[in-house]
């Protein structure tokens, strides 16, 4: 493996180290790539389908409806949130809780009936499971992954940052099959690492014949990207969110063809409520529907991230 280091660029949307899964692959490039985890991804994109596998395999102390009726009865819907994880969820300058989940939770409280509240327990307790009722939802770029639904409803999908192919201006490269035999790059011990070696898919999901060199950080990887004729890579695999953050600050680089593969993020409950869950998943599909997942993506994140239509 390839370690390069070097000086980091501002790139405010730095894939997170907590999540490391990868949920599905887009068809266009199934010639290079195969499935990884399919099943887990498609299996919550519609939601009465994730109501129903939580359905079968929820167990834990709740009891149907207690998350539900606590929340109605209360008239308030608790969310827990990282609190230093821009840009979806931090403290603004007046120390109130701000961004893009922040305002998704609000959207799916008012729908509900009642008031939002905010907690911030710790990134460890939050994924822990067995929340006791301390909160009802939690959210944080939380991907569905197998060890995550082993204590965690996932709820809805309510958005997805894909991994897509990001190469410097002006390059001939328009997708991923012009990366044959080429240099990509990514951050070492990603996703997408995992993803182009098929550590995290079938076997021979690999590129092949391509170079892998792995950066500290993305950072590092999307400087060198930027310098071209220098450059160490002809393109960096990296989210979505990333590549407009990049292209937003001013780098010379584009977005090349269609997303690799897909990275939803969902909505978490604890385990043993599957009406409550179901309820959840009603308000995020009519916000979908109605445009508000792309209206509130766009104006927090700069890109749309809704998901599919079910």
């Amino acid at each position: 493996m390839h370690i390069v280091t070097g000086k980091p660029v501002e790139v405010a949307f730095a894939t997170s180290a907590r999540d490391k899964s990868v949920a599905a692959v887009d068809s266009e490039s199934a010639d290079f790539f195969a499935d990884p985890l399919v099943m887990i991804a498609r299996s919550i994109l519609i939601p009465w389908i994730a109501v129903a596998v939580a359905t079968l395999a929820c167990t834990g102390p709740l009891q149907a409806g207690e998350s539900l009726d606590r929340v109605l009865a209360a008239k308030t819907l608790a969310l827990a949130v990282d609190e230093e994880y821009p840009p979806f969820s931090s403290r603004d300058y007046d120390g109130a809780m701000a961004g893009f989940d922040i305002d998704i939770a609000q959207e799916i409280a008012a729908r509900l009936g009642v008031t939002l509240k905010i907690v911030t327990p710790g990134w460890n307790a939050i994924m822990a499971g067995h929340w006791q009722g301390q909160w009802d939802i939690a959210m944080g770029a939380i991907e569905p992954t197998a060890e995550h639904g082993a204590v965690l409803e996932f709820a809805a999908i309510y958005a997805d940052a894909p991994a897509v192919i990001l190469v410097h201006n002006g390059t001939s490269i328009a997708g991923i099959a012009d990366l044959k035999g080429g240099r990509i790059g990514v951050e070492a011990g990603s996703v997408y690492e995992a993803y182009l070696r098929g550590e995290n898919a079938t076997p021979g999901s690999a590129l092949h014949d391509a170079v892998i060199i792995a950066y500290e950080v993305e950072p590092f990887g999307i400087d060198d990207l930027a310098r071209k004729e220098d450059s160490a890579i002809d393109a960096m695999v990296v989210s979505l969110l990333t590549a407009h953050d990049a292209i937003g600050i001013g780098k010379p680089v584009a977005i090349a063809g269609p997303p690799l593969f897909h990275r939803p993020f969902v909505i978490a409950a604890d385990k043993g409520d599957p009406e409550f869950a179901a309820r959840i998943a009603e308000a995020v599909e009519a916000m979908r529907a109605d445009g508000t997942l792309t209206r509130l993506s766009v104006q927090d994140l700069g890109v749309d991230t809704a998901p599919p239509a079910p």
